[in-house]
Order: C-alpha cells, then structure tokens, then sequence
C-alpha cells in the first residue's frame, strides 16, 4: 500500500509540473524527431499494472518527454532486447540504465535521472553465520568461498563490476530477468545477491516470499548508489539529448 501510495503521488507530483514546465521551456520551433522508448519490467522503477505503464522512474521519464515536446511510443521489452532496440535501433531511447564503458562505444545518455540507495548483500537468514566474517564485497568476492548470483550482461554499477573481475569463478551468471533473481537465491542457485533495499522490498511482495526469511547486509566498499539515466541510440540528435537534459535540471529544482 506504501509503494501505491508513493507510486500516486509522485504521478500526480509530475502531472502538476508539467504546464509549469512547458512554460520555463518554450519549444524551439524546431519539431524532435518521434522516439522509440522501451522499458523493462522491473518494479519499482518501472511495470506494467493491468496494460497501463507505471513506476517511479517510467513516470519521470514520460514527465520529461512531455515537457521537452517529444512525440514518442512505450515498449515493454526484456533487458536484452531493450539493449539491442538502443544499440540496432534508429531514434530509440531506453529507461533507467547504468553508464558503462562499453555501453558509451553505441549510445548517448543523458543527465543521470535517479540515484539509487547503496546496495546491499542479500542472503538468506539461515545463512547469517557464514556471511558475519565479511564486511566488504571484495572480501566476500575474494576471500570466501560464498557464491554472488546477477544477471548475465547485467552491470552492477563500475565499482562493483570491478571488484567481480576479481575473481569472476565466485560469481554464477545465469540468464534470466533482474526481477527474477530472488526467486533463485530462494531455490539456492547462489548464496548471496546485491540489491538496493528498495528494489528487495517490491521484489519480495512480486514472488510472495517471507521478508523476515533474508538479512540485508551493507558492505562497506559499495559507495552510495549507481545513477540511473536516458540511455538513447547513437541517431538521436544532440538537440534532442539536450532538450532532455533541460527538462531533467528542470524537474529536479522545480520544489
């Protein structure tokens, strides 16, 4: 009831700016070409509830499209593909991604839209003594024999992808959604994963799992969270980036 409540009021919070916004941003005249945008399903940041988009960055997003006065269609794609639509894709733009390297060598991004909290170690509470020893994530990567499940392809922000290379055989890729890895921690495909708490919370509601059942545990070398941006295909124009960036400065100082 808290996630609908927070989820209402944040849509509500953008649809009263949005007038306000087209007024401290005129357009240029000059029309943005229309935008392919994909999202993938992965509450709270973005789902889907009864055909209808929701969720706290998705809503920010269409927020900052309306105020920039870009025409644009919403897709729900898996992780992969939402990749491949921003990577192969002409005039596509994708919701909520990390910046990397790699991802810099076919995409433009925008100013960071979200900041999420610290990521923590998730594990189940049965497993509380093997975990006690270790207050780093490198420590755990390196020095114990405990097992980090993610995402294959999935990055979990540099510093932490840096310290995985460490010693990547501690760590089990598997194929599958970001929203679907607790079920598998659950089951014991791995010891441990990283989330950021408010990710847990809406993850351990979506698969009906036993909250008390896990232990989050801060780690002492995952800085503050990863920040999340406009991930847009090499053919969006720099004047489109750049009325998208006006709007994100815009909302972010409108209070």
């Amino acid at each position: 009831m808290q996630l609908l409540n927070r989820t209402k009021a944040i849509r509500t919070f953008f649809g009263l700016q949005f007038f306000a916004l087209c007024v401290l941003l005129p357009s240029s005249g000059i029309p943005h070409s229309k935008l392919d945008v994909s999202y993938i399903e992965y509450p709270p940041y973005y789902y889907n509830d009864n055909g209808k988009p929701k969720g706290v960055l998705l809503e920010k997003a269409v927020s900052v499209l309306q105020c920039a006065r870009i025409e644009f269609s919403l897709n729900e794609l898996p992780s992969n593909r939402a990749i491949d639509a921003v990577k192969l894709g002409t005039q596509a733009m994708s919701i909520g991604w990390f910046k990397t390297q790699e991802r810099e060598t076919f995409a433009k991004f925008s100013r960071p839209i979200y900041q999420n909290k610290p990521q923590a170690a998730v594990f189940k509470k049965e497993r509380a003594d093997d975990f006690a020893p270790y207050d780093t994530l490198s420590s755990l990567i390196v020095k114990s024999k405990l097992v980090l499940g993610v995402v294959a392809g999935h990055s979990e922000g540099k510093a932490v992808d840096d310290v995985i290379k460490k010693n990547p055989k501690n760590v089990y890729r598997v194929d599958a959604e970001q929203k679907n890895i607790i079920s598998m921690l659950d089951a014991g495909r791995f010891d441990y994963i990283l989330l950021p708490p408010e990710e847990f919370d809406n993850l351990v509601i979506t698969h009906e799992l036993d909250a008390d059942a896990y232990m989050l545990k801060c780690l002492e070398d995952i800085p503050p969270g990863n920040m999340r941006y406009l991930m847009f295909s090499n053919d969006v124009s720099d004047r489109t980036v750049e009325s998208v960036n006006d709007c994100i400065y815009t909302i972010e100082h409108i209070k």
